[in-house]
């Protein structure tokens, strides 16, 4: 036999020599791969001799490890040995750790022969289970509940066979004098009602309050089990509340005998979240019951006046703020009539009560209620009663009465601090003379999120208070982090207004930066710092500028240890360059050096905010960056063809964007004509890795680059081979790289951009690019099973073709583009009719007019079309459309009859939705009038309209003399008088010289 020889192993498995644990594990590992099934049986048949329970233990580990490996390669007849003896083993195991460890093997086989590749489940288990219940042993018992709890989900229809059976060992266990028992039988019961249908649950719902007084039982013996059923009461009551449904009130009398007999908060805790997800469920079965609310808030102020912690305690679980969370989603879910007892019992205590904690809780329940308040008076008072108690000698009260003002400043952003600043602004400066340190923290946080949220509604005569005393905490050396915060916030809300106080405080906050060991300190400090260039104007924050920037240089030589630190010091370079856009040259040499020297061996971890203060200071300062430029594109290109995070990669083909255009700001000739291997280079390195990426959002981000890369040299540097090859990848990442509608739409929309950066830079090469685009586009995106995204993009490409090369696209291909627009002007979608009418426009203004005679006549029927569109869903149709025709009327008059088509578009007139374009066109139309003396033979509604948009946003200031111009012009032949008599009032006096 070859047990005492396993024994032996097992026993060197646990010996405290590494050496011989490590021989024991070597001879397990051959046993398992060259014996398999005398290892199993073998370390089975230990379970059934006397031995060490340590070995015994260690044996039932390992029988649960190897089962998926070992147990397949039992045949047929170990198999059903080792499962007797497994069986057998559980009558001899009184040890519980032991018995939980060989029940867990037994579980692990009959779960894992319900896998498909078995041709049988272990049917006996069943049987196994339900005798063993009936037995007199209590071993047996609790190793049947442990297994029942967790093969019952696989082995549903074989125990529902025997419900009877299974609903009275229930009944007998639960009632049960062994504690073990009991809470096995709890969580039994529990886990299977969760697992059964509905109808099933039904019939066991009479078990339902013996499970409930079984617990209430265990309150008063074991906190360990009591906790283990309430958990597993709290997953059935988040998994399946319909059960309880019926049974509120019970459940309400279970929580409060727990909470009553229970001596742990954490079972208090889990009892009440059980009853708080009930609650949820069902607020209505309880919500107009008043007797039943009042005793519901009794209990939990109960329970929270037993949490209440003293102010200075150190404590692992605050279970004063997890009782207050579930207090705030039973507010929440019960609502207003729960409100009211909250109101009551506060405005009772704060009439008569004498006890401090009262007035505690009181404060803490009025801030999970308050967004719940239903009228302003309410608020008034809820305000009132906590200013009132921030002076009051309890440290408890002054705490959470400053936790309070907190709280409202975060749920009534604006409004509070516009209702109540005067008020609550003394409070927060006396509250800066706090004693206890713990009290003042929370004052400088209340401080930081009222000011943070206050929106700038703040009086500045509250200035020459509030900010002597924020400067004055400085001096406490506890807080000092906390104070910078707090001023950097008042900085924030009063900028410019502080002006007076600049200079002392620069000085102070400076002083104490530079000095301080405390990385912490050192990181708010600075922060402070870049926060007070909102106290100057431009010309000051250069004069303070060596000042930054010693500072920053000082940090920096120091080797920015701290990554803390390092954070913040680059984010203040990314501040400085950002507010000094034009003027950062002389601050170049500080910084760019150390970053580029850290980009030559980047860490992962950092390598991300260095690139981007790089690329906010190449931004900032383009023209000024040339002598760092070839070294920082050596480090840049690596950065883009490696397999980098995806934020690398996006800013390092912003930083190459960047660097084209540090080129293009030079004017010496000799560096310009490197513009073209640089743009070369950046582009192909990028495009390698778009066609690696599969990340959509990188993809988009990235071809934005590659737009501004192919822009910016402002030539055509491409030939027609490259610019091909570049339509075909754009094509092919928008077919290749989107996986779902959103995707495609926003690649569409970049792809087209692309596009349009292409023709518009690159005319003269784009013939073979327009027609392999133009026949993809047609022939993919604008079929009928194409959605309107794929239509509308197509639309688009075709009016970046027609506005960038529309004059050397020959007869036959322009004519069919036109047809294509002009259809789809009668589209039925909205935004499909808009791009059309875009795609039009940009046709009219970007070619000759002798080519667009001929296509006049159908453009403005189709624009007709779009104007008549009475609906109201149509109503940007028609704004586009009448933009549309003052921007033909504008660049092709040529092509029209002036005197006819004018009164038609005036009809229409005025645009409205897009301002800039109405005061334009408006504009425009003035100068039209005055220049064509024909048009104001029949000038009445055209008068009418220009008096109706004049001092209007439809109006820009320069028509308006225009205007007078067209009246005096008016009314040279027409009575003035019977004119403005048939105007509305409000249009009359806008011109009252004429009245």
């Amino acid at each position: 036999m070859e047990e005492p020889r396993i024994a032996d192993i097992l026993f060197n498995l646990l010996n405290s020599d590494k050496s011989v644990r490590e021989e024991a594990e070597l001879e397990i590992q051959t046993y398992k791969q060259s014996t398999p099934s005398l290892l199993f049986c073998s370390l089975t048949n230990i379970l059934l001799v006397p031995s060490n329970e340590q070995i015994k233990s260690l044996s039932a580990v390992l029988l649960k490890q190897y089962i998926p490996y070992l147990w397949p390669k039992l045949d047929i007849s170990s198999q059903e040995l080792t499962k007797q003896n497994l069986l057998k083993s559980l009558e001899s195991i009184s040890n519980l750790s032991l018995l939980k460890k060989c029940s867990d093997v037994i579980s692990e086989i009959a779960i894992h022969t319900c896998k498909e590749e078995y041709q049988v489940k272990w049917h006996n288990i069943v049987v196994f289970v339900l005798e063993s219940l009936d037995s007199n042993s209590n071993s047996l018992i609790l190793s049947s509940f442990q297994i029942l709890l967790t093969v019952y989900p696989f082995y549903i229809e074989d125990f529902s066979n025997f419900r009877e059976k299974l609903f009275q060992s229930y009944l007998k266990h639960l009632e049960s004098q062994v504690l073990e028992v009991r809470a096995f039988a709890v969580q039994a019961f529990n886990l299977m009602i969760a697992v059964i249908n509905t109808s099933e649950a039904m019939y066991y719902a009479g078990l339902l309050q013996n499970m409930l007084k079984s617990v209430v039982f265990l309150c008063g013996h074991s906190a360990y089990l009591t906790e283990l059923c309430l958990k597993s009461l709290r997953d059935l009551a988040e998994t399946e509340p319909m059960y309880f449904r019926s049974r509120i009130l019970w459940c309400l009398s279970f929580t409060e005998s727990v909470c009553k007999f229970s001596m742990t908060p954490g079972c208090k805790y889990i009892c009440l979240e059980f009853i708080t997800l009930l609650l949820e469920n069902y607020p209505q079965l309880i919500s107009q019951k008043k007797i039943i609310l009042e005793g519901l808030f009794v209990l939990f102020t109960k329970i929270f006046i037993e949490s209440i912690a003293s102010i200075n305690e150190d404590i692992e679980i605050n279970y004063e703020q997890l009782f207050l969370g579930l207090f705030r989603r039973i507010v929440s879910s019960i609502k207003l009539n729960f409100v009211e007892i909250v109101l009551e019992f506060c405005e009772s205590i704060d009439r008569f009560s004498s006890e401090w904690y009262f007035v505690y809780i009181s404060i803490n329940c009025l801030m999970q209620v308050v967004q719940e308040l239903d009228n302003n008076e309410k608020f008034q008072w809820v305000v009132s009663f906590v200013l009132k108690n921030v002076t009051n000698p309890i440290p408890q009260i002054r705490w959470v009465s400053y936790s309070a003002i907190k709280a409202f400043s975060e749920d009534f952003p604006k409004h509070f601090a516009q209702s109540y600043s005067d008020l609550v602004v003394p409070i927060l400066i006396s509250g800066f003379s706090e004693k206890n340190p713990k009290i003042l923290h929370k004052v400088l946080e209340a401080t930081k999120v009222f000011f943070d949220y206050s929106e700038g509604h703040i009086h500045t005569k509250h200035i020459v208070t509030l900010l002597p005393a924020a400067a004055n905490l400085l001096c406490n050396e506890e807080i000092i982090e906390k104070a910078f915060h707090v001023i950097e916030t008042i900085i924030g809300v009063f900028g410019k207004n502080l002006r007076n106080y600049f200079d002392e405080l620069f000085d102070k906050v400076l002083e104490l930066t530079r000095n301080t060991q405390n990385y912490e300190i050192k990181a708010a400090g600075l922060s402070c710092l870049l926060s007070l260039r909102k106290v100057m104007t431009r010309g000051e924050i250069k004069k303070y500028i060596p000042v930054y920037v010693n500072l920053l240089k000082n940090f920096m030589e120091k080797g920015l240890s701290d990554d803390f630190v390092k954070s913040h010091v680059l984010n203040a370079w990314k501040m400085l360059c950002k507010c000094l856009r034009g003027d950062f040259k002389d601050c170049l040499e500080h910084i760019v050096p150390s970053l580029i020297i850290y980009l030559q061996n980047p860490a992962d971890n950092e390598i991300e905010e260095h690139l981007e203060t790089l690329l906010a200071i190449i931004e900032s300062s383009p023209g000024s960056y040339l002598a760092y430029m070839p070294t920082t594109s050596d480090l840049i290109v690596p950065l883009i063809t490696q397999n980098s995070s995806d934020t690398v990669k996006i800013l390092s083909s912003s930083l190459a964007a960047a660097l084209v255009k540090v080129i293009k700001n030079n004017s010496n000739k000799e560096i310009l004509s490197g513009i073209v291997p640089y743009s070369r280079g950046f582009l192909s390195a990028i495009w390698i890795m778009c066609l690696d990426e599969n990340d959509h959002s990188v993809l988009i981000d990235i071809m934005s680059s590659i737009k501004s890369i192919i822009e910016i040299p402002g030539f055509e540097y491409l030939n027609k081979e490259e610019i091909l090859h570049i339509g075909r990848l754009v094509i092919k990442i928008l077919e290749e790289k989107t996986k779902n509608k959103e995707e495609k739409q926003n690649a569409m929309k970049t792809c087209s951009q692309v596009f349009s950066a292409l023709f518009r830079t690159h005319t003269a090469n784009s013939a073979s690019l327009l027609e392999y685009v133009y026949s993809n586009i047609i022939g993919r995106y604008l079929g009928d099973s194409n959605s309107d995204n794929d239509k509308i993009f197509a639309l688009e490409v075709i009016s970046h073709i027609i506005e960038s090369v529309g004059d050397l696209i020959e007869g036959s291909r322009l004519k069919e583009m036109v047809k294509i627009l002009v259809f789809y002007m009668d589209h039925p979608k909205i935004q499909v009719k808009i791009t059309a009418i875009d795609g039009l426009v940009a046709f009219c203004l970007a070619v000759r007019s002798e080519k667009v005679i001929g296509f006049m006549q159908e453009i403005l029927r189709a624009l007709e079309k779009c104007l008549n569109c009475v609906e109201e869903r149509m109503k940007s149709v028609r704004e586009s459309a009448k933009i549309a025709v003052g921007m033909i009327v504008k660049y092709q008059r040529n092509c029209l009859k002036i005197d006819a088509i004018l009164p038609w578009w005036i009809e229409f007139l005025p645009i409205k939705k897009n301002k800039e374009k109405a005061r334009e066109l408006h504009d425009f139309l003035a100068d039209l009038v005055i220049n064509e003396a024909s048009i104001m033979v029949d000038s009445k509604n055209l008068v009418k309209f220009f008096i109706t948009i004049a001092y209007t946003e439809l109006c820009a200031s320069r028509t308006l003399p225009k205007i007078e111009k067209i009246l005096e012009m008016h009314f040279e032949t027409h009575d003035k008088n019977s004119f403005f008599q048939h105007l509305p009032q409000s249009l009359q006096r806008k011109f009252p010289r004429y009245l």
